[in-house]
């Protein structure tokens, strides 16, 4: 249970938190997407949940891996769809696993970096974007919850709001609720987000988008690929 009023079992600067989270070398992480889509006919909701485990960022011998569920369902009739892949950062080179197929494709070490620290930070958030902030204790931890400005969330956010947008045709939408949470544990290392989207169309249409993060106990398991077990793929 959170009490705002509760006496306090420690407390934590958020900035600093969100620095020393994003300075890790290594970790395992989950994200749950959900996007609702609502036509006032019917609804759609589709989720893609993603393990994470990554090691070496700060040295020579990154290794990571992203593996994706993708589910899509139609909340009125029941039917539901899923596919799986996942994809391996080593040596340069992406390793991906697609069912019945395997292939990897060049990539700068650099690029790779920048990839897997953008799906870390996907609902991270500066203090200075944060509106109407409120700071509550639970157990051990400190948790931030918040309202931002559409304009201050990722681009990976837009993007799926946009394709959202896309079932649509000739209405336009506009966000109506932007919040977000943080949860710093005492290490002072930020364990869970959660950022909530909520897009309203002119006549009554709604789109609702979801993110869940949080940090695993354990690294999941990383194996390094057996590239001849995969096709070479050139750009």
């Amino acid at each position: 249970m959170i009490c705002a009023g509760c006496s306090k079992r420690f407390d934590t600067d958020y900035s600093k938190a969100n620095e020393k989270t994003d300075s890790l070398d290594e970790y395992g992480m989950t994200i749950n997407t959900i996007t609702t889509i609502d036509d006032n006919r019917s609804a759609k909701q589709n989720a893609i949940d993603q393990t994470i485990g990554v090691k070496g960022i700060k040295k020579e011998s990154l290794l990571y891996k992203v593996e994706t569920v993708a589910t899509t369902s139609d909340l009125k009739t029941g039917n539901v769809t899923a596919s799986e892949n996942a994809y391996t950062y080593w040596n340069n080179a992406y390793f991906y696993d697609y069912p019945g197929v395997k292939y990897k494709s060049g990539v700068e070490k650099e690029a790779a970096l920048k990839n897997i620290r953008s799906l870390m930070n996907v609902i991270s958030f500066e203090e200075e974007d944060m509106i109407s902030l409120a700071k509550e204790y639970e157990d051990e931890y400190v948790i931030y919850t918040f309202e931002v400005e559409y304009e201050a969330v990722s681009d990976y956010v837009k993007i799926l709001l946009q394709s959202a947008v896309n079932n649509f045709e000739n209405v336009n939408f506009k966000p109506s609720i932007v919040t977000a949470m943080a949860k710093v544990n005492k290490a002072e290392i930020i364990t869970d987000r959660e950022l909530y989207v909520e897009y309203e169309g002119e006549t009554g249409e709604r789109i609702v988008l979801e993110i869940y993060t949080s940090l695993l106990e354990d690294i999941p398991k990383l194996e390094v690929p057996d590239a001849g077990k995969y096709a070479n793929i050139t750009g």
